[in-house]
């Protein structure tokens, strides 16, 4: 019993310095973390020579067509309840930690604490303890300043989607979205939640205008009436075709840029971006270029 608690033991402290030494990665590139990790190690490690050992005596009785029924019966319900195992623990969503992210910065910080840790309890001195203590200050510090970053980031976002629109506002950590499929579009909402530290999303208030000290941008669709604002829009997003005199509206605003989405057809967007040069005017499109980041930290 003793034996096999030891082993045990081992098996747990392996699988927990494997589980450091990959979570960081793990989250950083699949913005994920399994927390059921080191039971499916603890349900499956244990066994898995034992299984390997079957496979190979196996796979020689069935070359010499020498295997008897109760041991295919015995291999099948082997790999059965492997199965079992180990798409019982994917099922469990609860402990599959989502949408998770840190930068590169704490990424080499998390490193840098875990190699000082390490060395700490394997040295047991002095100079390592400081290190360790000098390390976690300086993982703290460049989290602190992660934080400072979003909370005073402020941007639009006018991402593509075919035949779809999608767009929205960051601010302070916080994303409100606006998707004309959210299905369709759910994918652009996680990658771009996987790509910063992000608080919680918020649905955007459907308008045809959106300002935020100095920027100021028109919406124009072709399912409703515009309200117009008092102010002329620093920019125009234009999408899902919309009848309008783009030449005209030019002339009159003079706004700083034209973007037009993914929703609109390629002929369209042809002709926009075609009266935009004439009025040298900034056009951007989403289908050549991909999403637009638009900054407002500095008044737009």
């Amino acid at each position: 019993k003793i034996g096999w608690i030891r082993k045990y033991w081992q098996w747990t402290t392996v699988s927990l310095a494997a589980q450091m030494a990959v979570g960081p990665l793990s989250v950083f590139y699949f913005h994920q973390f399994p927390s059921l990790f080191l039971i499916s190690n603890l349900l499956i490690i244990p066994f898995f020579g034992v299984f390997l050992f079957l496979v190979m005596a196996v796979f020689v009785m069935l070359l010499l067509d020498l295997i008897p029924h109760f041991i295919a019966m015995f291999f099948d319900g082997t790999v059965q309840l492997l199965n079992g195992t180990v798409s019982w623990i994917a099922q469990n969503d609860p402990f599959l930690l989502n949408q998770l992210y840190h930068s590169v910065p704490i990424l080499l910080g998390l490193y840098l604490f875990l190699f000082f840790v390490v060395l700490s309890l394997e040295k047991k001195r002095f100079p390592q303890w400081v290190g360790t203590a000098i390390s976690f200050l300086i993982l703290l510090s460049l989290i602190q300043l992660e934080q400072e970053k979003t909370t005073n980031e402020r941007a639009f976002w006018i991402f593509h989607s075919h035949r779809e629109s999608s767009y929205g506002y960051f601010k302070s950590g916080v994303f409100y979205h606006h998707s004309s499929n959210p299905d369709k579009n759910r994918r652009i909402l996680s990658d771009f939640a996987n790509s910063r530290l992000l608080y919680r999303l918020e649905k955007l208030p459907v308008e045809n205008f959106f300002s935020e000290d100095q920027f100021h941008l028109l919406i124009l669709d072709n399912e409703k009436r515009y309200t117009l604002p008092n102010y002329s829009p620093t920019h125009i997003l234009l999408r899902n075709d919309p009848k309008i005199n783009l030449d005209r509206l030019l002339q009159i605003h003079q706004p700083q840029l034209v973007v037009a989405d993914g929703s609109n057809s390629p002929w369209t967007v042809s002709r926009w971006e075609k009266s935009c040069k004439k009025y040298t005017i900034p056009f951007y499109d989403t289908r050549k270029s991909g999403a637009l980041k638009i900054s407002l930290e500095n008044g737009g």
